[in-house]
């Protein structure tokens, strides 16, 4: 139980540091608002996650 615990302090930890970062830090960033840029910040996270799934789920075969 207190594995459990311990891995859902240190998600919620890194999570409250990661909008921290963005809340605080993202201002600083010379990034445009255009669609190209949106669309590659939107679409990232999921198309990395899938490409590591994709390649974990091979490479225990």
């Amino acid at each position: 139980m207190s594995d459990i615990l311990s891995f859902i302090g240190k998600i919620t930890l890194a999570s409250a540091a990661i909008a921290l970062l963005i809340k605080y830090g993202a201002p600083y960033l010379p990034v445009s608002g255009n669609t190209t840029t949106v669309l590659i910040i939107v679409f990232l996270p999921t198309v990395v996650a899938a490409v590591t799934m994709a390649w974990r789920s091979l490479s225990s075969e």
